[in-house]
């Protein structure tokens, strides 16, 4: 009796295995022992963060290109408005007739000028130009001498109204800056920020340390210890003479080219003129008035051929808002305009360019020629 009871506990055992589904398999582990996928995704990302945020807090502080202010390390760069502004301070005696402008003027020779007007000429151009570069440059010219009068010939760019920042190199430029009001200069340091969340900042930011560990090094030293983005910034910067002119020849026509094709490709400049830049301008005339001076603007030439590539993309539309503007203004303030975007206009040549938008001696030449002939006596 007792064995066939212990048998038949056997089979209901042997088939209770058969049937289990769960026979045979190994416990399940928990996955939290194992670990997450989640925990190792936040992991990761925190990791990221925390990358991002230590190169931004290194670039910020060393400020490789004058952007933020910070200004615990020199960054070596010198832009255009901060050199012009030295060069406006080691003036012995005033200028008689200034000119203002983007790049596009930078290689119009004073001396040259000075032969057709009999007149002390000082180039005050810069590159990337807009009127908040051209109040603060003329200020500081006429709180250098202030009694002086001086003429203004201004070349004026359609591109001169596509940003509502401050340049950070205006902001970099401590002559110059106070000249802009403060609620401007903040927005363009924080603006200015972006530009540090870069990888290119953080081995500029590197290149900059580097550079100030030896600071008894030569210059070609000192030259392979910093980077070569600012390399190119420095370079850039060099070949201005005492009177403002730009004697250095590094222009490029494919890189011209593309830098206006990307400038109105992105549609940009489909939104009017830029507040910021219109608000400078008047205020610039303004004071240009009171102090008894009449400016010359003239809208500068650009090459037959990008002129047409642009148009269709808006500079045509850019290009009549600047016109229309400028007209508006005539009721309120004292200038001579004259728009020589053309080249037509004053007889210019195609083949005058060093590139799309800089033109050589020869076209400048029959540019103030034509200047002091539609004006005359404003100069």
């Amino acid at each position: 009796m007792d064995e066939a009871v212990a048998s038949n506990r056997r089979r209901r055992a042997g088939s209770a295995g058969r049937h289990d589904p769960l026979a045979g398999h190994a416990t399940p582990v928990d996955s939290a022992s194992a670990g997450s996928p989640r925990r190792f995704v936040v992991t990761l990302l925190a990791t990221a963060l925390g990358t991002i945020v230590a190169v931004f807090l290194l670039n910020v502080l060393v400020d490789p290109y004058g952007t933020v202010g910070t200004n615990l390390l020199a960054s070596g760069v010198p832009r255009d408005p901060s050199t012009k502004a030295a060069l406006i301070k080691g003036l012995a005696t005033p200028p008689e007739l200034v000119v203002l402008g983007s790049s596009r003027s930078l290689k119009v020779r004073p001396s040259y000028l000075h032969r057709l007007t009999g007149e002390d000429v000082f180039n005050a151009g810069v590159r990337d130009a807009t009127p908040v570069e051209e109040y603060a440059l003329v200020h500081l010219i006429h709180d250098r001498f202030p009694d002086a009068h001086v003429h203004w010939l201004w070349m004026l760019d359609v591109e001169a109204f596509r940003s509502d920042q401050v340049s950070p190199a205006l902001l970099d430029a401590s002559d110059l800056a106070p000249y802009v009001s403060q609620s401007d200069r903040l927005t363009a340091r924080v603006h200015g920020i972006v530009d540090l969340l870069s990888w290119r900042a953080l081995e500029d930011s590197l290149a900059s340390i580097r550079a100030g560990e030896a600071p008894d090094a030569t210059a070609a030293a000192h030259s392979k210890r910093i980077g070569p983005h600012i390399r190119r910034l420095i370079a850039r910067s060099q070949g201005f003479t005492p009177d403002g002119y730009y004697t250095r020849m590094d222009y490029d026509w494919d890189k011209s080219t593309a830098k206006y094709e990307a400038m109105y490709g992105d549609g940009s400049l489909y939104t009017g003129l830029a507040g910021l830049s219109k608000t400078y301008l008047e205020r610039t005339l303004a004071d240009m008035n009171a102090w008894g001076e009449a400016p010359v603007i003239v809208l500068s030439p650009m090459h037959p051929k990008l002129e047409r590539e642009l148009g269709p993309l808006g500079w045509t539309d850019r290009h009549a808002d600047l016109v229309a503007y400028l007209r508006s203004l005539r009721s309120a303030y004292r200038f001579r305009y004259l728009d020589f975007t053309s080249i037509r206009s004053f007889g210019g040549s195609a083949a005058g360019f060093y590139d799309p938008v800089h033109m050589r001696a020869r076209n400048l030449h029959r540019m103030l020629t034509a200047v002091l002939a539609r004006a005359p006596g404003a100069l």
